[in-house]
């Protein structure tokens, strides 16, 4: 496979990952809005903001995001389980988790530079795997 289709899909995995997130925290935010709502005497202000959060939860809408990212991981989960250690934590942690260079090389002892190195290497050999 070619390497930057690779690097495409492990950033929009990273991408997907983040957004899912975010949708999962809002989506909790909002349902404890809307409990707190409900117990409050119903009113024409209250009654407005039920509906204006019941219509935000209708929004967050992120299974197709959970099925994209689910579809990209299977493709490349086995292939990543393959490489060592060293290239599965920097693809893992770098690519899929957005962590910088300099601290996933501070974490196992290499250089920017080194990682950057394993990182290329990592991702050629990822390209043979798939």
């Amino acid at each position: 496979m070619e390497i930057n289709k690779i690097k495409e899909d492990l950033r929009q995995l990273r991408f997907l990952s983040h957004f899912i997130e975010a949708k999962l925290t809002m989506k909790a935010r909002h349902e404890k809005r809307l409990e707190i709502l409900e117990t409050l005497p119903p009113g024409k202000d209250v009654d407005r903001e039920k509906e204006k959060v019941r219509g935000l939860l209708a929004s967050c809408q992120i299974e197709d995001s959970i099925k994209k990212a689910s579809e990209l991981e299977q493709k490349y989960i086995v292939a990543i389980e393959k490489l060592d250690y060293i290239e599965r934590t920097i693809i893992i942690d770098g690519y899929i988790n957005g962590k910088p260079y300099w601290r996933i090389g501070r974490d196992i002892g290499y250089t920017t530079e080194g990682i950057q190195k394993r990182a290329k290497r990592a991702v050629e050999e990822l390209s043979k795997l798939i």
